[in-house]
């Protein structure tokens, strides 16, 4: 299982879908947690969990 936190949704969902996984999202913006864990052995088909949340702007604006 990759490591998809802090990536955009889509971008997550690009590579799960390249290893055929079934991704579930709650809520929307940059994930923050998946489960199952990153670096866990799943199989095609495998239902993942992504929660996301939205960018904080604040971080934005500073950099």
């Amino acid at each position: 299982m990759p490591d998809v936190r802090g990536e955009t949704i889509r971008r997550a969902l690009t590579r799960l879908a390249l290893l055929r996984l079934d991704v579930v999202i709650q809520g929307s913006g940059v994930v923050v947690a998946q489960d199952p864990q990153p670096r866990e052995q799943v199989r095609g088909g495998t239902r993942v969990v992504i929660r996301c949340e939205p960018r904080n702007l604040s971080l934005v604006s500073a950099n």
